[in-house]
């Protein structure tokens, strides 16, 4: 047998292997693991429990609801670990404001959110536990809108895969808040249905190049919201 005919084989053979060893990119979804929510009036500390399962790729996302801007949070904490602030929005003539807090890997079991606030107001709080979070880059940019009236929405520069996080605060007289389609509803709760409480909530969409979240209230008020899109994990396969 000729050389060429003995190295054709083992050409073959070579071509298969490179061809079984080419990797490949894809993302996991990223799936809520818990959910929680609380509504206090006149706090200066918001404190409620939550549950982060034992499942991999962990983020926990904490959205408060002030009935003023004139006040802020100082400070929240899960399990005694710090969250990081990532984004607020205030209300038109500071009358409500958003903050968005998240911490990466959050403790597996049972423990409380603490919610510092720099001074007494109403306060609509929730939080959701993920999985299946890029644990290098978990987040997108956050955006946020503010106006008043029946509608709120903003619109989000995300990607297919990941998923839309979103809070709200608007006016206790506002009533109620339905949102947008496509959303999931995490929390909504009010301290009360005056003019000097609050309505919050929160929600999840799947995400897309252009992501609009949206709630339409009962009656007429300020509102401020703000989304950022959640990055699933990327896992390598390799085939």
């Amino acid at each position: 047998m000729s050389t060429r005919h003995r190295l054709r084989p083992a050409l073959c053979s070579l071509a298969s292997l490179v061809v079984l060893l080419t990797a490949t990119e894809s993302r996991a979804g990223v799936a809520v693991d818990a959910k929680t929510q609380t509504a206090q009036p006149s706090a200066t500390t918001v404190t409620w429990s939550h549950t982060v399962g034992a499942v991999q790729d962990r983020l926990l996302m904490v959205g408060l609801s002030l009935r003023t801007a004139n006040v802020h949070g100082n400070s929240v904490s899960y399990a005694g670990q710090a969250l990081t602030q990532l984004g607020f929005q205030n209300a038109p003539g500071n009358g409500d404001r958003i903050e968005v807090w998240y911490l990466l890997a959050p403790p597996i079991g049972t423990a409380n959110i603490v919610a510092t606030i720099s001074g007494s107001v109403d306060v609509v709080g929730g939080g959701v536990s993920f999985t299946g979070v890029d644990p290098s880059a978990p987040l997108g940019t956050f955006v946020s809108a503010t106006g008043s009236g029946f509608s709120a929405s903003v619109t989000v520069s995300a990607a297919s895969g990941q998923v839309v996080f979103d809070t709200l605060s608007a006016d206790g007289d506002a009533v109620s808040a339905t949102p947008g389609a496509g959303q999931s509803a995490q929390w909504n709760t009010g301290t009360g249905t005056a003019g000097g409480n609050v309505r919050g909530a929160g929600s999840i969409k799947a995400g897309a190049s252009s992501v609009t979240m949206s709630w339409t209230l009962a009656a007429s008020k300020p509102w401020a919201l703000g989304a950022v899109p959640l990055k699933p994990k990327r896992r390598v396969i390799v085939f």
